[in-house]
């Protein structure tokens, strides 16, 4: 998938006090500031980092030298409106400085392998926290679906009884399914929004991909005292399920393919 180079524009709300001064801030750099505090440090390099950096300052002095050519022009109409041509012959002087400048001073663009490298962390980091909010399965549903999967002689058999499921193992399955339908759904999401970015020409800009995957993350770390439970939850009624004597057993001699 390739990634855009990233742009900056002006935060649309003040940005987190994460510097000493940050009324002192340009607004580009501010901007940066602001994005980088919303991504996890370790998806990005140093090498990113720094060109980002660079790129939010250039950007910073460049709408600096146009708000200036801006405001000289201005000066320029008032002047003559005014009909005083030695202000107006000054600040078209200062313009021309100016434009010359502008002329001069170019966008800096971010080594796209570098945006490469971090949209891979930021996927190793989706992938990671899903790995983290992995849950224990029920071993009744693990019995039902090896039942599920005997051959059909078998399983039709009047004396082929299917597994029995405990109080505890209905509640086990109860919020396992609840808790699994959750972590999956917002996997997918994350899935889809790749597809779509894929679909969509190939491209994906890399602060909306960074964003998709702090938020996927954040979703799932946010899980993790649930997860928990749920596993103590099934590890009890799992072995509970043991010590009853209430484990289904595949018949001596037949084996089914695994889910």
């Amino acid at each position: 998938m390739k990634t855009d180079t990233p742009t900056l524009s002006p935060p649309s709300h003040p940005a987190p006090s994460d510097v000493d001064d940050q009324a002192e801030l340009e607004p580009e750099v501010a901007d940066l500031q602001r994005r980088l505090a919303a991504i996890p440090t370790e998806w990005i390099g140093d090498e990113l980092r720094s060109a980002l950096a660079n790129q939010a300052k250039a950007a910073a002095r460049q709408r600096s030298l146009v708000d200036r050519r801006d405001a000289l022009d201005r000066t320029i109409n008032e002047a003559l409106a005014e009909d005083n041509e030695e202000r107006a012959l000054i600040a078209a002087q200062r313009l021309a400085a100016v434009a010359l400048v502008v002329g001069r001073v170019s966008a800096i663009e971010v080594d796209s392998s570098l945006a490469q490298e971090a949209l891979r962390r930021a996927q190793e980091g989706v992938l990671s926290a899903l790995q983290a909010a992995q849950l224990t399965q029920p071993a009744y549903l693990v019995e039902r679906g090896q039942w599920q999967r005997l051959p059909d002689g078998l399983r039709l058999d009047v004396r082929m009884e299917p597994p029995h499921p405990t109080d505890l193992d209905r509640q086990a399955v109860r919020v396992y399914e609840a808790l699994a339908a959750r972590i999956d759904r917002q996997y997918r999401a994350w899935l889809n929004w790749q597809r779509e970015a894929a679909a969509g020409g190939g491209s994906v800009d890399l602060w909306t991909a960074l964003g998709m995957a702090a938020a996927t993350c954040e979703h799932l770390d946010g899980l993790a005292d649930q997860v928990a439970e749920v596993n103590a939850l099934i590890t009890k009624a799992n072995r509970a399920r043991e010590t009853s004597g209430e484990t289904w057993h595949l018949p001596p001699g037949v084996a089914v393919s695994a889910d």
